[in-house]
């Protein structure tokens, strides 16, 4: 495009014959002034749109920088979240095996005490049964003797003397076997004789 100075600057041959060289001078120095409004005016659009390229040419830039970091950033976040969730998933699995080890261990363990319980349980019935199945085959030797001592005890006063020789019974199997409960049989419990009766009521 051409300067005003460009054309201001241009000169033209002379001839006798031709237009009126003031008034062509007057249109020139016309279309000058207004040529020289638009180029101004061209300049000034074409530094603006420089300016607007430049200012878009950054802003794709940066967009192109925020993508770039949008991108990463996700990438990161799902990196993050399937981290967290295989860790998550690691720990429920070990929490869930660890409650099912423990759970299996206190099932065992009930398992082994509830046998226990119930053979104590079994060992107490047994024993309560010999005691007194013994307690009868006392009571039946003594209501069957036929002497004055017997008549006049009561009925009170001979199960106590039972009982006690049951409990020296008992101590006596202790001192034997400390570690054991003593076990009662039938025949630790066999009608005491007369002799023996009356050695207890002398002691006592």
């Amino acid at each position: 495009m051409l300067s005003p100075n460009e054309i201001s600057e241009h000169s033209f041959s002379k001839k006798l014959s031709g237009y009126n060289v003031n008034e062509v001078e007057e249109y020139i120095a016309y279309l000058l002034e207004k040529y020289t409004e638009v180029y101004n005016q061209f300049t000034d659009i074409s530094a603006k749109l420089d300016t607007a390229t430049a200012a878009l040419s950054e802003y794709e830039t940066a967009k192109q920088t925020a993508q770039s970091i949008i991108s990463a950033a996700d990438k990161k976040a799902n990196e993050i979240i399937s981290e967290a969730q295989q860790k998550a998933e690691s720990v429920s699995r070990s929490v869930s095996e660890s409650c099912d080890i423990l759970i299996e261990d206190y099932r065992q363990k009930v398992v082994v005490q509830t046998e226990v319980l119930c053979e104590l349980t079994e060992q107490c019935r047994d024993f309560k049964n010999k005691l007194l199945h013994g307690y009868r085959a006392q009571m039946d030797y003594l209501n069957g003797m036929d002497f004055g001592l017997a008549a006049q005890k009561s009925d009170e006063d001979l199960i106590n003397e039972v009982l006690t020789l049951a409990k020296e019974h008992i101590k006596q199997k202790k001192a034997q076997k400390p570690d054991t409960p003593p076990e009662a049989n039938e025949s630790d419990f066999a009608p005491v004789t007369m002799s023996e009766e009356r050695s207890f009521t002398d002691e006592n």
